[in-house]
Parts: structure tokens; C-alpha cells; sequence
């Protein structure tokens, strides 16, 4: 605790926490899909050309492949950072606590009272932070969907709120909560 290494990880991750993500996805897009900023920023092809024929979904997934990496890694980077500042406090609560300190006082070794005492305690709070996180990851995914004009649920949704179809709103927000 209060090392430089844990102090600029905490930082990156509340950063990468407090980030909107609609405004990082755009960040991505507008980096790294164009050539603006140079020919190495052009990594990732242009959204909006997803191929949805009469394939099969791994033929479709093959082919959307390169399509699928930004928009995973905007979703995956934002819960990472929320569940990597859950599972830090919940390391650092747990470490304090009266039979990790009995453990390292008979001799244990700091790091293998990490291991045998203090992670198992931490990990029960991150297993429900986990269950929690993942319908407001679906939830998330629409705004990913609309930025990224992938064709899916959550852009599914947003057509129907636009156009008032109030019975596929209702089955999307029931599957998603």
C-alpha cells in the first residue's frame, strides 16, 4: 500500500473508471480507425461493415473478427478498471484484519498469508461485484453497439425506442435486468 506502483495503478484504473464510455469509444474510434494521426494509428478498419448474411454465427464471427476488437476492448477495459478498484480495497480491508496478522506474527510469510488467508476472504465481496456487473456489461453494450453501429441487441433497442415499438423495448429491458 501507498507504494509507487499500487499509487499509479490506482490512478490508471480511476481513470480509466471515471472515463465516460461513450467518450473513450469515440476516442478509439477517432484514433485508431483513421489516418490523422498518422499511418501507424490506422489499425483497426472503419466501423459500420459488418457483414450479417445467411453465414453461420462462426462464419460471421471469422469474418467480423477485426470489427469486434475495439468495441471488446472499450467494454473489457472499463469493468476491468471498476473490478481491479474493488478487488485493491477489498485486498487492502482484508489484510488488516486480526488473523492475517496472527498468520504473519507465528511466522507466515507475508506472501503466503496473502495467498492462503487474505485473497480467498477477498475474492467472496468480487464474486458478487462480478454477478452484478455483468447486466450493466449488457447495458453498456448499447451504447458500445450504437457508437460501433454493430447490429445488435442494443441497437436494437435504440431503433425501437426510436421508433416507439414499446413491446421490443420491453422484452430487451427484461432480458437485460
Amino acid at each position: 500500500k501507498d507504494t509507487l506502483i499500487d499509487t499509479s495503478t490506482y490512478l490508471a484504473l480511476f481513470s480509466i473508471f471515471s472515463t465516460p464510455l461513450f467518450w473513450f469509444a469515440t476516442l478509439m474510434i477517432v484514433f485508431f480507425t483513421t489516418k490523422d494521426f498518422g499511418a501507424f494509428t490506422d489499425i483497426f478498419p472503419s466501423v459500420g461493415l459488418f457483414y450479417t448474411g445467411d453465414a453461420s454465427l462462426t462464419q460471421q464471427l471469422s469474418h467480423n473478427l477485426k470489427l469486434l476488437i475495439l468495441p471488446i476492448f472499450c467494454l473489457s477495459i472499463h469493468n476491468a478498471a471498476y473490478l481491479g478498484r474493488q478487488m485493491r480495497a477489498s485486498l487492502l480491508q482484508q489484510s488488516v484484519i486480526a488473523y492475517n496478522l496472527t498468520a504473519i506474527s507465528k511466522g507466515m510469510s507475508q506472501k503466503s498469508a496473502l495467498f492462503k488467508h487474505v485473497l480467498p476472504n477477498a475474492l467472496l465481496p468480487f464474486i458478487t461485484i462480478i454477478i452484478g456487473a455483468i447486466p450493466a456489461a449488457i447495458a453498456g453494450a448499447l451504447v458500445i453497439e450504437v457508437i460501433f453501429n454493430i447490429p445488435g441487441m442494443g441497437r436494437l433497442m435504440f431503433q425501437s425506442i426510436l421508433n416507439d415499438d414499446w413491446n421490443t423495448i420491453s422484452a430487451i429491458l427484461i432480458i437485460i435486468s
